[in-house]
Parts: C-alpha cells; structure tokens; sequence
C-alpha cells in the first residue's frame, strides 16, 4: 500500500544557524575540557613518579596530600566527561530510534486511512475514522488522533467492514502496538536527553574545579621552580 510521508521525530533534521553555532561552541568547550584533562594527569604524573620536583614543591604547600587532591580532581573530570560521551551517544540513539518509531507509526496510520478513505468516501464516516483531512503533523496530536481512529474502527457500523480489510481485533491490537512503540520511544529520548543535560552539567562542575586547582598550581609552580628550567619544562611550564 502506499505509504504517507513520515514526518522526523523530534526534532527536524536541518539545523538553524544559530544551533549550528552553539553545537560548534560546545565542541570546542570539550576539546578544552578534554585537553585539560589530559595535561593534568600528565602534570600531576610527573610530579607524584619524579622526587625532586616533589621535594622541591612540597614546601610550596604541595604534599603528597595536596597533589593527591589534585589527582582525585582529574580522576573526577575524566569521569565526567566520559559520562558525559556516553549520555549523548545514548541520547542520539534514542533520537533515531524515536523518529523511526514515528516513521512507522505513520506508515501504519497512512495505510489504515487509505484503506478507511477506500471504503467511506462520505466526510462524517471520514471524520469519524480519523481518515479526513491530512494527518496531523503534530507528533501529540497525531498520536491522539490515531488512538481515537482505532477506537472508532472497533464500534459499530465501521468494525464489521474493516475488519475484512484486515483490521478486524487481531490487526488493530497490531497497528496500537506499533503507537505503543512510538510513546515508548519518545519516553525514553526525553530519558535520554535529560540525562544527557544532567551530564553536561556535572562534567562542566567537575571540569571547573579541576581548571581552578590546575591554574593555580601552575602559577605557584613556575614560581617556585624560577631557576630549576629543566623541571619548569618537565611540567610544561
């Protein structure tokens, strides 16, 4: 049968130049966060395995204490962002899933409208059934109007008729599994893109806290190692 066209849920593929911006700044947020991450465990690495860059920052208020503080700060960023990673690849799963859930919800609907539009050409029968007009474009109000259209299709004087056009019980108990499936879909992209917010904001916390540590042991550090060059340029300073 033919098929209407799906409509992409939920959100529209084509990206506005103002998201398009925000999506860039985000990406360049990270590779900051992530190269941070990165030097710190080397930094504090090389302090930790090399005695006399420790010795010679101890007195400084750098302890093993201290710099194990600091280590603890990179351990908590890298697992927040790699949280972080795994939060939007579920989210950008769950959108595919979601649209292609709704694809196939409104391949089914189409097909039970064509085939509803077939058998009543009247406009009441039509609007009873669901099957006038176009199909909402309104993934809430497509839903709706589906649930309410094969409600219908089950009463009288529709049922006895469509039902030998294969939506007897057995095919419209299929067809509302297939809209059981989009709001179990759309349930779990909400899921997955609040978890996804919820992540962003806990890696940004733990990557703030880390730069806060790191910049100030930076400056402390290229004070305190002012004529030992060699350790300046063991911790890139």
């Amino acid at each position: 049968m033919t098929t209407e066209t799906a409509t992409p849920a939920p959100a529209s593929t084509e990206t506005p130049a103002p998201a398009a911006a925000k999506v860039h700044q985000r990406a360049a947020q990270s590779r900051v966060i992530s190269d941070e991450i990165t030097a710190s465990a080397q930094s504090l690495g090389i302090v930790i395995a090399n005695p006399e860059i420790g010795a010679a920052l101890a007195p400084a208020g750098y302890s093993q204490e201290e710099l194990d503080a600091g280590l603890k700060l990179q351990r908590s960023a890298q697992a927040a962002f790699d949280s972080r990673q795994t939060a939007v690849g579920r989210a950008s799963q769950a959108k595919t899933a979601c649209a292609k859930a709704e694809a196939d919800a409104r391949q089914t609907f189409g097909d039970y409208r064509k085939i509803a539009q077939a058998e009543y050409p009247e406009a009441p029968d039509r609007q009873a059934l669901g099957a006038s007009g176009r199909s909402p474009k309104d993934p809430h109000v497509f839903v709706t109007t589906a649930r309410a259209a094969f409600n219908a299709a089950r009463q009288s004087p529709y049922a006895s008729v469509l039902a030998k056009r294969g939506y007897d019980k057995a095919g419209l108990d299929k067809a509302v599994a297939v809209f059981d499936a989009l709001d179990a879909a759309q349930s779990a992209y909400l899921t997955a893109t609040g978890a996804a917010a919820d992540s962003l904001r806990v890696r940004d916390q733990a990557a703030r806290e880390l730069i806060v540590w790191m910049s100030k042991f930076r400056r402390i550090a290229s004070v305190v190692l002012r004529d030992k060059p060699e350790m300046r340029q063991k911790l890139g300073l």
